[in-house]
């Protein structure tokens, strides 16, 4: 067989072979990875986003394995994705609700999340139920002002943030935390961590597509 022969029997083969090593996209199945809410439930919407929503809490070991998956994975996500942390919560909320919602209108959740979390589950450095006085105290001593702690603390916003996020959570139906939510129409229900981020991805491109 000539060189010639053999470069175009290669170059015939060769789009077939690399179709057959690029894994199919991931397609996720409701009832099983997501169930749909009716109607939606936005959270926070905002013209163009798309809203992705994790319902946490500060105490549970579930949310804080998740939280430095969750940290890589908002980084790379799309500009026209809008990633909000919502804390697990009533509408007279506890310390720890109101210490991140405190945290949220001060501008200082980057600094006191993920921290928050360590402090709570490898630390041992914060109970897992504070009182706010010691919350307080924690959050200070990462840097945030005290008496714009206190005022946010109990503030009318502090309240109106409790009840939204206490209706949202309703409305949404959470089980459990971590619980993500897209668009306030899809809840996730994938069962690993990584599941969980590979069935929102999934789900943002899909309504990315919409949109186009």
């Amino acid at each position: 067989m000539t060189r010639t022969l053999l470069s175009l029997l290669f170059a015939l083969l060769l789009p077939a072979a690399a179709f057959a090593a690029t894994p199919a996209a991931f397609v996720p199945t409701e009832g099983v990875d997501y169930v749909v809410i009716e109607p939606a439930q936005p959270y926070r919407p905002l013209q163009g986003k798309v809203e992705v929503v994790e319902v946490f809490a500060y105490w549970c070991p579930h949310c804080a394995a998740f939280q430095p998956m969750v940290d890589a994975w908002k980084r790379r996500l799309p500009k026209d994705v809008r990633f909000t942390y919502v804390p697990l919560t009533t509408e007279n909320g506890d310390a720890l609700s109101r210490g991140y919602f405190a945290t949220e209108a001060l501008g200082a959740v980057e600094r006191t999340h993920a921290a928050l979390f360590r402090a709570m589950h490898d630390e041992g450095t914060m109970p897992m139920n504070p009182s706010d006085g010691e919350l307080q105290g924690w959050l200070v001593g990462q840097g945030v002002p005290a008496a714009k702690l206190k005022a946010a603390w109990a503030s009318p916003a502090m309240a109106a943030d409790l009840r939204h996020a206490s209706a949202f959570e309703h409305a949404v139906d959470i089980e459990g935390t971590p619980t993500l939510v897209v668009n306030g129409r899809y809840r996730i229900t994938s069962g690993d961590h990584a599941s969980m981020l590979r069935t929102a991805d999934a789900l943002i491109a899909m309504l990315r597509r919409q949109r186009r």
